[in-house]
C-alpha cells in the first residue's frame, strides 16, 4: 500500500505514485475532488506519525508500533516520533507496521553506537529517522533527541559481588563503557599479597602487567611516610600493598577514564586503610597505561596467592 513516502520530487513522477491520488493527465473531472481529499488524509497521516499520537507496544528494549502512515518497507528518511512507555535499559530495537525490528542508534563523539539506558525515558516523546545505512549498512532508527541521563548516566555492571575467599575479581564484555568505576571494601589477610590492577584487549586471555605497560605515581597522601607507593619499578599496576599493614585492610575507589578507546587509559585511585604506622592514611594515586589500545576486561586481584577474607565490589561504568 502507498503512502506520503512513496511520492516523488519530481512532479511529473506523482501521477499515480499513490494508489489512492489520481493526478493523471486528462484525467476526469470527477476524480479531481476525490484525489484532493485523498492528499488531505496523507498529510494527516504524515502529521500523526510524527506527532506522537500513535500507540506503542512491545517492552521498554524492543518496541513496536502501528503508524498512520500504511507504509509496508522502511526507506531513507523515514521520521516517526513516538511517546515511550517505560525506560530503556539497554539496546532498543522499533518495529513499525510490522517490516522488521531495527535497532535505534544514536551518534556520540565517538561515532555511531546503540542507545544505552537513560536514553529512553518514559513519557517523553522521540523522534527517530530511518537510515539504511546505519548499524553497518543493515538499517536503523537514529535518534534526534536522546535524554541527557543516557549521555553519562552511571550504570552498575552485574551484581555486587561478595569478596570472601576471592584471590581475583574480573570482569569481561566491557567494550561498550569509556569509563569505569571501582568500589571496594575488603580484608586480606595473608601477608605480602600485593593488590594490582590490570586491563585486557581480548576479553581476559591476557593482561597488561608490568611497569612497561604503565607509569604511575602517588600524588599526595596524609601520611607521615610512605615507601615504595606507586613507583614505576614495581611489578602490578598500582601496586600499593606497602601503604598498609601486611594484612591488607582497604577502602578504595578506582576510575577509569578511555578504556574503551584507541588511547591512553588513565585511572585515578583513592585508596585509605591502616598504615603501618599505625595511623589511618588517605592516598591518592594517578596512573596511566602507555600503549595505546581498546580494552574489554578489567581484572583487580591479589599476588602471592593471598585471599580476601571479607569485603565486597561495585563495578559500574558509562557507555560512549
Amino acid at each position: 500500500m502507498s503512502s506520503i513516502n512513496d511520492w516523488s520530487t519530481t512532479a511529473a513522477n506523482n501521477a499515480t505514485s499513490d494508489n489512492i491520488i489520481n493526478w493523471q493527465e486528462g484525467q476526469l473531472p470527477s476524480t479531481v475532488n476525490n484525489s484532493a481529499r485523498a492528499m488531505m488524509q496523507r498529510v494527516k497521516e504524515y502529521i500523526s506519525d510524527i506527532g506522537a499520537v500513535n500507540a506503542i507496544g512491545g517492552t521498554a528494549n524492543a518496541i513496536t508500533m502501528t503508524a498512520t502512515s500504511p507504509f509496508s518497507a522502511y526507506s531513507d528518511g523515514l521520521r516517526i516520533t513516538f511517546r515511550a512507555a517505560n525506560n530503556n535499559t539497554g539496546a532498543v530495537t522499533l518495529n513499525a507496521n510490522t517490516v522488521g525490528a531495527k535497532a535505534i542508534r544514536k551518534v556520540t563523539a565517538s561515532g555511531e553506537i546503540d542507545v544505552v539506558a537513560g536514553d529512553i525515558i518514559a513519557g517523553q516523546p522521540y523522534e527517530v529517522v530511518y537510515f539504511g545505512s546505519l548499524n553497518s549498512s543493515t538499517g536503523g532508527w537514529l535518534l534526534v533527541n536522546p535524554s541527557k541521563s543516557g549521555l553519562s548516566a552511571w550504570e552498575q555492571i552485574g551484581p555486587t559481588i561478595d569478596m570472601t575467599g576471592a584471590t581475583n575479581l574480573q570482569w569481561n564484555n566491557l567494550s561498550l563503557y569509556r569509563k569505569l568505576r571501582l568500589s571496594l571494601e575488603f580484608y586480606a589477610t595473608t601477608a605480602g599479597g600485593q593488590p594490582f590492577f590490570r586491563v585486557s584487549s581480548n576479553n581476559g586471555s591476557t593482561f597488561d602487567n608490568g611497569a612497561s605497560d604503565y607509569n604511575f605515581s602517588l600524588l599526595t597522601s596524609v601520611a607521615a611516610t610512605v615507601t615504595g607507593a606507586g613507583q614505576a619499578s614495581t611489578s602490578y599496576v598500582p601496586g600499593f600493598a606497602s601503604l598498609f599493614s601486611s594484612a591488607i585492610q582497604a577502602d578504595v575507589k578506582v576510575e577509569i577514564s578511555d578504556f574503551n578507546k584507541s588511547s591512553p587509559t588513565f585511572f585515578n585511585i583513592v585508596t585509605q586503610g591502616p598504615h603501618s604506622s599505625g595511623v589511618i592514611a588517605k592516598y591518592f594515586i594517578w596512573a596511566f597505561r602507555n600503549q595505546s589500545a581498546a580494552h574489554n576486561s578489567f581484572q583487580f586481584a591479589l599476588t602471592n596467592a593471598s585471599t580476601f577474607s571479607s569485603g565486597f565490589a561495585v563495578l559500574e561504568g558509562v557507555r560512549g
